[in-house]
């Protein structure tokens, strides 16, 4: 009885451990408590494990015996074991056989599942931009119909932005849900909603779906109340980190109030009990924020190849939309281009005639005009005013001549947001630009391959979607010199980095140079677009959520994400510390100075191969510095 007290006593810590893989330790260790007398002891007992579930999936238990199976264990197939804290006493019943999860050491339950989630893994989706097109929209979007799409997940998605096609769609569809939650417009921005935290009626939703992970997409008064309710009902919360607001406080002359905002999100990401995290620049901001490494997971962010591609380029949509002059009848008539190189036969006679008439230099393109892109929502955090004030110059020095060897050029902007009037004032009045508005669809990857030079000076991104889309669509790139930015474009190879700007724009000239740089060199923006295009390849949405999944499945509520810290898992680094200690003070109940040993040779097994999460955080981002994304 000492013995099997001192058991249930250490499986407390037990609560979610690797049960089925451990079934083989399980049966010596019983026989060897059956030798001992029920005596533990470091000969008897190296390392304490624990099981909850049978090979069909299905809870065990029995009634009372002469080896007293409802106080001090219970059945597992043909194996008698002291029963963890939480596990049920009820007679055995049958459940769906389970998700299959594997980590690094096997299979591993989700959250105090047993051997994985019981039939289907429930995700509920809190995200208070959904219909509103922006890059975390669209992410959310993407990982809902992904999840909805799958025969082992179902999804709940929980928002203030809700449209008729997303009540329609889980109509019909019976792994997506949605549910509208309570809000007021955001002032001074009404495309954004303020939610209301979680209300009576929303949490009956949420317990009626019974989830197994709370996926949070914002830190709003939303995201607070969901991963609050999760902590108090034994969920896994993910909070995945789209937005760095404190770095947005700077372009609205605020930047005083950026300390407290920044104990605030340190504060609400630090009691997620994973944070899915994009980069490793992104990992960095969040550790100085104090958000522990060990809740880090990696979700970064995919592309569709196929839609953003050099393909979809279109002479027709560059005249027709764009305003870039034509070519001949005949190649007008055929509409497309469809690839490299760009120049495709070169000018005609009469436009090369009217460009050396002109003392314009070759442009290198099929239609004798590059076109300079912005793709993005108009508004200041985005490095606006630097794009503003740039432009401005280099087409000022090109009216007065003052740059010489310029080829005809044009600036086309997509997108829109409340500062779009303000930039209308500044470079609309120039005949060079055009200003599409909102793009979405085949017309924003159109508009991509549509482009020469993707111009985004933007400081503030924690995974900029649309660089990354115009890098696939074959575009050379100009962008700061900042952040992720440097793991996403090499600098000189796929792209220009600029270095030593500042939030406010005070002197572009760096940009301008890097502008004229490539359009004077039509050779180059070809070299860089081709590379930057072969370096996206192997972004893909499948690895992007397959790595996400990974996170919902690894996550146990209240534990650390990372194993190597986690205390109740059998040969981490922290398991073999507190085994030290406690052989240290003679405790023999816990496994004493083997149960060390042993978890000390795994613990170093597991850092020689890198199992830490912010290692491969590190390691991930180092490839995408190197230009394989």
């Amino acid at each position: 009885q000492t013995g099997f007290s001192g058991f249930e006593r250490r499986a407390r810590g037990y609560a979610a451990c690797d049960l089925i893989a451990q079934r083989d330790a399980v049966a010596g260790l019983l026989r060897s408590l059956a030798r001992s007398g029920g005596v533990v002891s470091p000969a008897v007992c190296p390392d304490i494990v624990c099981h909850r579930e049978d090979e069909g999936g299905r809870w065990t238990g029995g009634s009372e015996s002469s080896n007293r199976r409802d106080e001090d264990g219970v059945r597992s197939g043909d194996l008698e074991v002291p029963r963890s804290i939480d596990q049920p006493t009820a007679t055995t019943t049958d459940r769906p056989a389970p998700v299959p999860i594997v980590h690094d050491a096997g299979p591993v339950g989700n959250g105090g599942a047993p051997g994985g989630y019981p039939g289907e893994r429930r995700v509920v989706i809190f995200a208070s931009v959904w219909t509103h097109v922006d890059g975390v929209s669209r992410t959310m979007k993407r990982l809902a119909h992904h999840l909805a799409a799958r025969p082992d997940s179902s999804v709940f998605v929980m928002s203030p932005d809700l449209a008729e096609r997303d009540f329609v769609e889980a109509a019909n569809n019976e792994r997506f849900h949605v549910a509208d939650v309570p809000h007021v417009p955001m002032p001074g921005r009404g495309e954004y909603k303020m939610a209301a935290p979680l209300q009576a009626r929303q949490r009956h939703q949420i317990e009626t779906f019974s989830p197994h992970v709370v996926h949070v997409a914002a830190p709003d008064m939303l995201g607070h109340s969901a991963v609050r309710w999760a902590a108090e009902n034994g969920v896994c919360s993910v909070c995945s980190y789209h937005t760095a607001y404190d770095t947005y406080l700077q372009y609205y002359r605020v930047g005083v109030l950026a300390t407290p905002l920044r104990q605030m999100l340190g504060g609400f990401y630090s009691s997620c009990d994973v944070v899915a995290t994009p980069s490793y620049a992104a990992a960095e901001h969040l550790s100085d924020m104090g958000v522990p490494r060990e809740r880090m997971g990696f979700f970064p962010r995919g592309i569709n190849l196929t839609m953003y591609s050099p393909a979809q380029r279109s002479l027709e949509f560059r005249r027709e939309v764009m305003g870039v002059g034509s070519r001949s009848s005949r190649d007008a008539k055929s509409g497309g281009f469809g690839g490299w190189p760009r120049r495709a036969g070169g000018e005609s006679g009469d436009q090369r005639e009217r460009r050396r008439s002109r003392g314009d230099a070759d442009a290198g393109t099929e239609d004798g005009e590059v076109v300079i892109l912005w793709v993005a929502r108009i508004v200041r955090e985005k490095g606006l005013g630097s794009f503003a004030k740039t432009i401005t110059e280099l087409l000022a020095a090109k009216a007065e001549g003052s740059i010489e060897g310029l080829p005809p050029f044009r600036v086309v902007v997509a997108g829109e947001g409340p500062d779009l009037p303000w930039l209308r004032r500044q470079i609309e009045r120039f005949p060079e630009v055009k200003i599409l508005g909102h793009t979405g669809g085949d017309r924003l990857s159109r508009t991509y391959a549509a482009g020469d030079i993707f111009f985004f000076p933007s400081r503030t991104e924690l995974i900029p979607n649309n660089l990354i889309e115009s890098m696939a669509s074959g575009l050379a790139v100009v962008t700061d010199d900042v952040g992720v930015n440097r793991a996403i474009v090499k600098d000189g190879v796929t792209g220009i980095l600029v270095g030593g700007t500042d939030a406010l724009p005070g002197d572009v000239t760096a940009y301008v140079d890097a502008l004229v740089s490539l359009l004077r060199d039509p050779g180059k923006r070809e070299r860089m677009g081709k590379a930057a295009r072969k370096s996206t390849h192997g972004l893909t949405w499948e690895r992007t959520f397959g790595s996400l999944r990974r996170s919902y499945d690894r996550c146990r509520p209240g534990r650390p994400y990372a194993r190597h810290l986690d205390p109740n898992v059998p040969g981490s680094k922290a398991a073999s510390e507190l085994a030290a200690r406690d052989a240290a003070y003679g405790d023999d109940a816990v496994g004493g100075g083997g149960a060390a040993r042993d978890a000390a040779s795994t613990a170093a097994a597991h850092e020689e191969h890198g199992m830490s999460v912010s290692g491969a955080l590190l390691g991930i981002s180092a490839a995408a510095a190197g230009g394989g994304g």
